[in-house]
């Protein structure tokens, strides 16, 4: 089992590490956490449906563990990056798209990490849903990760009215 948590280069221009293991695990993963989040949206909880693929997402997470103790993922506009590679790319910035969701607010890396499938995977499929509806007199997304004080996610954001500076 690697320890691929937090990718880090000596050098902002050298090329990231090789991916310790088949991306397409990690892209696997984040394509289940989008079918989720969609099914989240439109059924209810106690729905047959829902809890059939909230099940696939809980164990979508299994061959991720076996592999590493954590995946730390850099949100862009379009995509999630992981060792350099891009995985669940999203080429529009639509309201519906899991990455444009993270990044218009702020957040720019993302770990996970065992025990983020059980309740804490609840919470957050709660939380992505208002934070795509969310106006400007609601709370954002980050205030709403804050709240919740999750102990197996965590995340890295930038000021909004800064970046770039």
């Amino acid at each position: 089992m690697t320890n691929p948590v937090a990718p880090q280069t000596a050098d902002a221009d050298a090329a990231p590490p090789a991916p310790p293991f088949d991306p397409a695990i990690v892209d696997g993963l984040l394509g289940q956490l989008d079918k989720t989040l969609r099914a989240h949206q439109l059924y209810a909880a106690n729905n047959p449906t829902y809890i059939r693929t909230l099940e696939i997402m809980r164990a979508a997470f299994a061959p991720l563990w076996a592999e590493t103790e954590g995946v730390t993922l850099q949100v862009t506009d379009t995509a999630f990056i992981w060792y350099g590679t891009p995985v669940h790319v999203q080429d529009e910035k639509a309201s519906d798209s899991l990455p444009w969701t993270l990044y218009k607010d702020g957040l720019r890396e993302l770990t996970l990490t065992p025990g983020f499938e059980g309740e804490e995977l609840d919470k957050f499929l709660e939380i992505l849903p208002r934070a795509r509806k969310a106006t400007a007199a609601d709370d954002d997304l980050l205030t709403m990760l804050w709240e919740q004080e999750f102990a197996h996610l965590a995340y890295r954001y930038v000021e909004l009215a800064t970046e770039g500076v």
